[in-house]
């Protein structure tokens, strides 16, 4: 992502589903499917264009959310907003520190 690749991954990776939006960042296909994985690959093949826009779109993920800057300053409000509340909370949707969805 950081080279401004076009990612394909699978759904049980384990930093796919933080990292990776389907057909925005990247291309997810479903565990052991290879033929849902040949549909994707095809497709990035048969239109080059999208091979770069999902790569654009990844590498500006990783360089404005998914960083060392923004991981460490939401831990540091995650621990004092934990320190202050005694449980759980997630104050962010996305990025470092958020809830990973479930595939």
């Amino acid at each position: 992502m950081n080279s401004a690749c076009a990612v394909v991954a699978g759904e049980k990776i384990g930093a796919v589903p933080y990292l990776i939006q389907d057909n925005h960042n990247g291309l997810i296909f479903r565990n052991k499917d290879i033929n849902d994985l040949t549909r994707k690959v095809i497709s990035l093949l048969q239109n080059p264009e999208r091979i770069s826009e999902l790569g654009r779109a990844a590498y500006h993920s990783i360089s404005t959310l998914w960083n060392a800057h923004t991981a460490a300053r939401r831990f540091v409000e995650f621990s004092h907003a934990l320190n202050e509340n005694s449980e759980p909370v997630s104050l962010y949707n996305d990025g470092p520190c958020s809830i990973a969805p479930v595939i």
